[in-house]
């Protein structure tokens, strides 16, 4: 539970830090970056068919690994 509260604070003082571009939260054209967390509990990274699953099927997940930075 303390894991989970600790990283909620973490994740919200992380989100109101500003955009201030000195800080890096806003690129060349003045866009925030979109980031998604994925909270999963005992998956891998081999898990995902992105990275050579064969067992499992993750075509939305493996969308986003194709367009992310």
């Amino acid at each position: 539970m303390k894991v989970i509260f600790i990283s909620f604070i973490f994740l919200l003082t992380a989100c109101n830090l500003g955009t201030d571009s000195k800080r890096g939260f806003v690129d060349k054209n003045g866009k925030r970056p979109n980031i998604i967390i994925f909270y999963v509990d005992d998956l891998g990274y081999a898990d995902l068919s992105s990275y050579g699953a064969k067992g499992v099927q993750t075509p939305n997940v493996d969308r986003l690994v194709e367009k992310g930075i």
